[in-house]
């Protein structure tokens, strides 16, 4: 009998704790934020509250559809270009979760969902598990967390705007910050940090690095 203890998968529970807090919820608590220098991420986390097949179904699409673009610009003195890319490409219509669903593989995962709750079940939790490995949509950092996030959702910048251009629910939008204890008054590692998240993460809200 084996009684080794077994490597444990990742939890959509654990995962979750990488989301922060919601939106609406600073909105209205702002004064629990606290003013400390740090870093702010803001992140697209959505719920998908039914299991009903054709909600779910639809649900996915939504999803899919509402990823926000990345958009880089190369130029040179004679010429300049813009790539747009979008995780799950540009023509959703027959598509799910860039699936293409008139594919044998397409058909295969369409009919696993319509046909067993379970399945449902399982890809839900597992995106629950994968959702915090996307692009956040804006990392920043502040002297000040609170006052800097009260200018955001005060829309005291184009950050709000940025995001309902995109079509995304402020309902599905959460932040975390991570709190530099140690730079203050210079803020030197969290300057440091932000572009370095920044270049590893590529938001696509972010409109400079550093």
């Amino acid at each position: 009998m084996d009684t080794k203890r077994k490597f444990q998968g990742l939890k959509a529970e654990e995962l979750k704790a990488l989301r922060g807090y919601g939106l609406r919820q600073l909105i209205r608590t702002s004064d629990r934020i606290p003013e400390s220098p740090g870093i702010y991420i803001w992140r697209y986390w959505p719920s998908f509250k039914s299991l009903a097949s054709a909600d779910l179904i639809e649900s996915l699409k939504k999803w899919s559809a509402q990823q926000p673009a990345f958009v880089e610009v190369s130029r040179n003195f004679r010429v300049e270009s813009q790539i747009t890319r979008r995780p799950f490409g540009f023509d959703v219509a027959d598509t799910l979760l860039g699936i293409d669903v008139n594919s044998n593989k397409g058909k295969r995962f369409l009919t696993a969902l319509r046909e067993n709750v379970e399945n449902r079940e399982l890809l839900i939790n597992v995106l629950d598990c994968i959702v915090c490995f996307a692009s956040p949509l804006y990392v920043g950092k502040a002297d000040n967390l609170r006052s800097r996030l009260e200018e955001h959702i005060g829309r005291k910048s184009n950050l709000l705007s940025d995001i309902e251009s995109q079509d995304i629910s402020f309902e599905d939008i959460y932040v975390s910050f991570v709190i530099d204890p140690i730079s203050a008054p210079d803020s030197s590692i969290t300057t440091g940090l932000e572009e370095i998240l920044q270049r590893l993460t590529n938001p696509p809200l972010t409109k400079r690095v550093g």
